[in-house]
């Protein structure tokens, strides 16, 4: 049995090693047997490796050598994976650190804007309250004085389903001049009752006007520190991400 065949006997040789195995130890055996100061060319360790006449110990010191070699080359590798590993984890702890962070400016920002963000909406649905109860009371003066209100209910259904508060507003404002223009073509009350209850119609009017403005004012004012709050930064970063939203 020659040396190859003995090589690939042994459960402590991989297959696929034993020609590496044996040029080592050929090299082994040179090194062993020549001066320092020459080193062996390759055709000479080509043939030591073709002749297979290779001292035993020099076989088993490259065996030796190539175990270490590819312990060394496990070592390195493991190491390298260690240190992917690592860099990863940091990636992640420093991910989580700082979305955490963010996330907890998001969620203090939207509790900041959270009060401001009802007294606007409280604001707002008094305000469209005031302009359908003066919707109401526009046409109802019309009827008494004995124009035909039928007319005006298109404007008022317009101040009644608008979808947003600017064009509520505006259906308002056509609706009361329109109701100031009929109003200013009706005939004289014909008795003392009609005329007290169309003046009592008118006052209800006017308070309603001035129940709109009051109610304009402070929704605008609501608005103003809503956006003052908006303002803020963990406010604005709240918004960004979605974390709250503009009640407007």
């Amino acid at each position: 049995m020659d040396l190859r065949e003995k090589l690939r006997g042994r459960p402590d040789v991989p297959d696929d090693q034993v020609d590496d195995v044996i040029e080592l130890a050929a090299q082994l055996q040179d090194e062993a047997r020549r001066p320092p100061a020459r080193g062996a060319s390759v055709a000479e360790v080509q043939a030591v490796a073709a002749e297979l006449d290779i001292a035993p110990e020099f076989v088993e010191q490259a065996i030796a050598r190539r175990q270490q070699q590819a312990r060394d080359a496990e070592a390195t590798a493991a190491a390298r994976r260690q240190r992917v590993r690592t860099i990863i984890l940091i990636c992640v702890i420093v991910d989580i650190v700082v979305f955490g962070a963010l996330g907890l400016a998001a969620w203090q920002g939207s509790v900041s804007l959270r009060d401001e963000r009802a007294a606007v909406l409280e604001a707002r649905a008094a305000l469209e309250t005031a302009l359908d109860r003066q919707a109401d009371l526009g046409t109802q003066l019309v009827a008494l004085g004995g124009a035909d209100a039928a007319e005006l209910d298109p404007l008022r259904e317009a101040v009644a389903g608008a979808g947003t508060l600017d064009d509520k507003l505006t259906a308002a404002d056509r609706l009361a001049t329109e109701v100031a223009t009929r109003l200013g073509e009706l005939p004289e009350a014909q008795s003392d009752a009609a005329a007290r209850m169309r003046l009592n119609l008118q006052y209800e009017v006017t308070g309603s006007q001035n129940r709109v403005a009051t109610e304009e004012r402070r929704h605008a004012e609501m608005i103003a520190a809503y956006d003052r709050a908006a303002s803020r930064p963990t406010a604005a970063l709240a918004l960004a991400v979605g974390a709250a939203s503009d009640p407007r």
